[in-house]
Order: C-alpha cells, then structure tokens, then sequence
C-alpha cells in the first residue's frame, strides 16, 4: 500500500543487540569493561531506507523512555508528506507494548499537521523476524574486521555498513529524549474499555490512533477483529482533556 500511495508511511523497527566499545578481534577486549552503545533501527518498507538512532549508555539507557523518543523524532522528521501512519514491531512489554507506547502515539499525533491517524501492530510471537534483522546483520558483518573504541566510531560504521543504500544515522543527545512516563501519569485509565471490560494488554496485536481524540486509544485482540475503544480520561469525565496534554517544554526529561 506505501509503495503505491504516497500518503502512506509504512515502517518497522526494532531494538539492535547490544554493540560494545572496545570493539575487536583481540582476545584481551573480552576481559575488558565495556561500554553498551545503542541502536534503533526503522525501515522504510516501500523505500527499503533504514534510519538509525544511536546513543550510549552515559546518555540514556534503553527503555520505554528511549525506545519511544526515536519513534517521536522519526514520526515528526518522517512524515510530512503522509496522512497515515504504520508500523509494526515484536511484543517487548517494556519497550514497545505499554502504556508509555500508547502515550507516545497519541502525544506524536497530536503534534503533526499531516498525520490523521496512525495504526501500529504487534508481529505475531515466534513470527517477529523482519527487515530490522537484515540491516542488524549487515552491521555485524561490517564490524567484523574492524577495531572500534568509541562510540562515534560505530556511528561511522553503521553509516557505510550498506554501500547502496548507506543508512541515515541519527545521533540522540541527551535533550532529545523525552519522559513519556512522566506524560503517561496525567492518564488514569489504562485497565478499563469503553465496553465494560478489562483490557488484557498481552493479548493486544494492533493498535489505532485518531487525530482530534487525543485521549482515546482503539485495540483489538485479533488482526481482522473490531476494535475497541479505551478512554484515557475515563475517570475524569467532564474534564477538558487540554489540561492533560504535555507541551514540548514538560515533556522533556
């Protein structure tokens, strides 16, 4: 569908094994203490172009905060032509299937001027193998050979890693990742649909968002399912859910 409608931005993404600095074939690097740097990978299914973000571990760690702040640079730097949003990763509780995620996604649509809604699914468990494992193995394979002591230095790497369709690397800085948990504490509701029943988040496969319901999330349990609705303000009916939107300045950590 993205590779035959322009207003459709269709994307995977997932979280890179650890890369480590120093980085080598000396045996020696193995006893040595390590820094973790990191890498979130999403690929452009119908332009087969793959962004990576990149920080290390002295300027954030790798949980939901994180994960969630390369989605919202990606959506706001990524979609400007495009109406409808898709993506789809694995079911890792803690960095893409919480609360923190739905959030995100709400916040994300609420800041875009182009974007009207945004779907996003969950790969089926053992099935999760998809574009982001390729560009991963094509970054260890580049590295293989190649001594590396700091973290700029796997920036650099990953960068040329694909000479035909060298990968767009996004350095974040400590400013640009945002407290989405910080954002999801303003919502109560989280357990309760707008049918009378509790939502079980583990059996959740797909997700939507609609812009002008800045507190309204869609779920279904299966991939042809209907969806239901859960009100983020259930329990604060008659509020203006203006009062609970995070601007830019709060929202960052």
């Amino acid at each position: 569908m993205a590779k035959t409608d322009k207003t459709i931005l269709a994307a995977c993404f997932d979280l890179q094994q650890v890369l480590n600095t120093p980085h080598g074939d000396v045996s020696v690097y193995y006893y040595k203490r390590k820094l973790a740097t990191y890498n979130f990978t999403l690929y452009n299914l119908a332009t087969h172009q793959a962004s990576c973000y990149m920080w290390h571990e002295g300027i954030a760690g790798r949980g939901a905060n994180e994960i969630n702040s390369c989605l919202y640079e990606y959506i706001t730097s990524s979609s400007s032509d495009c109406s409808r949003l898709i993506t789809f990763s694995d079911n890792c509780a803690a960095q893409n299937k919480s609360k923190h995620t739905v959030v995100m996604f709400l916040y994300s649509l609420s800041h875009s001027s182009k974007i009207e809604e945004i779907e996003h699914y969950y790969l089926e468990k053992g099935h999760t193998q998809n574009e982001n494992d390729s560009v991963h193995s094509v970054i260890e394979h580049a590295s293989r050979n190649i001594p590396i002591f700091t973290p700029q230095q796997w920036y650099s790497v990953v960068q040329s890693a694909w000479r035909v369709m060298p990968y767009t690397v996004v350095e974040m800085t400590g400013s640009r990742f945002y407290d989405f948990k910080d954002l999801s504490r303003k919502f109560r509701n989280f357990s309760m649909a707008e049918n009378g029943e509790k939502v079980q988040w583990h059996k959740i496969c797909r997700f939507k968002f609609l812009k002008g319901e800045s507190h309204v999330a869609y779920f279904s349990y299966g991939y042809d399912d209907d969806y239901n609705a859960l009100d983020l303000l259930r329990k604060y009916q008659g509020l203006n859910c203006q009062r609970n939107r995070c601007s830019a300045s709060s929202c960052h950590s």
